[in-house]
């Protein structure tokens, strides 16, 4: 998988992909700011949660994180500054994987607030 950072977004992943590991290039094609991709599993018992209930479980403590979907779990980071890169691996399971920034903006608002959030459904692929 190859993933691109820009300011508030990451460009490349699709919204569904099949579980298992993913050697991933992520580069950062900001000039000014840097970014991270931090990759988390949420199990079958969270996929139903909307984004917006998302960005609440991220917002909030990880114990409360932990109580609402069990099997959150961490799936894989990449780091890069201003026009670096970086390559990782992402470990998916079956349910959800999202993947956030959860730098800080210079006015303190984490990136992920502002669009840097990526959801995607992990199940296996059909193939027609």
């Amino acid at each position: 998988m190859a993933v691109v950072a820009v300011n508030y977004r990451f460009l490349g992943i699709p919204n569904r992909l099949a579980p298992g590991d993913y050697d991933t290039r992520f580069v950062n094609a900001s000039r000014d700011q840097a970014h991270e991709m931090i990759g988390f599993n949420l199990g079958p018992e969270c996929s139903g949660l909307t984004r917006g209930q998302i960005v609440g479980l991220l917002s909030g403590p990880e114990e409360a994180a932990a109580l609402r979907c069990p099997s959150f779990g961490f799936a894989g980071a990449a780091f890069a500054g201003p026009r670096g890169r970086d390559r990782t691996t992402y470990s998916l399971e079956p349910g959800r994987a999202i993947f956030v920034c959860f730098f800080d903006t210079p006015d303190g608002v984490p990136h992920f607030l502002k669009g840097m959030l990526a959801v995607a459904d992990v199940r296996p692929l059909r193939v027609e």
